[in-house]
């Protein structure tokens, strides 16, 4: 048992010194962004959005850099009522990178489908269904925005059956949390 355990350690130790440990790209972002980001993140969680909105603005260089921020941003741009603005930072900063969220790519849905551009609308809904991750709320949210879109698209409803089964689909979502 102790020789285990003093291998573990040495190993650990041998693959894991100083040189192999440093994370070098912590020279690339500026300290002073570093902290109005981390402030906007904590006046996000404190329910001070306005606040954390210019915490966020003021640290914007980081949007490329860390793919977290770009969804930060964009959830105090929707709550503090800038949804227009928060498409346009979700147009122009969005990369393979930092687009891997249900919300941004539900956002992008919402709006291509009020732009009647039901083939980007399609993508983005088939890129938020990667990202349900068996949350029912949204499944619905999902299965709810793709009947508008078959609606607008054969300007007619789809079966009663569909219908149903995502109101049960609600209806054990609700259930669950009651």
């Amino acid at each position: 048992m102790f020789t285990k355990f003093f291998k573990f350690f040495l190993i650990l130790f041998l693959y894991q010194g100083p040189l192999y440990s440093k994370n070098e790209t912590l020279k690339d972002f500026n300290s002073k962004d570093l902290s109005n980001y981390f402030s906007g993140i904590v006046a996000y969680e404190n329910g001070e959005n306005s606040k954390a909105l210019k915490f966020f603005k003021s640290s914007k260089p980081l949007i490329n850099r860390h793919n977290s921020y770009l969804e930060r941003y964009v959830y105090s741009l929707v709550q503090d009522g800038e949804v227009k603005e928060a498409i346009i930072q979700i147009k122009n900063n969005i990369t393979k990178d930092n687009s891997n969220s249900f919300e941004l790519n539900l956002i992008m849905a919402i709006d291509s489908l009020k732009k009647k551009n039901y083939k980007k609308t399609k993508d983005y809904l088939k890129a938020s269904s990667k990202f349900i991750n068996n949350n029912r709320l949204n499944l619905i949210l999902i299965e709810t925005l793709k009947q508008y879109l078959y609606t607008f698209e054969e300007k007619k409803s789809q079966s009663q059956k569909k219908i149903l089964e995502i109101f049960l689909l609600l209806m054990k979502h609700f259930k669950g949390a009651i």
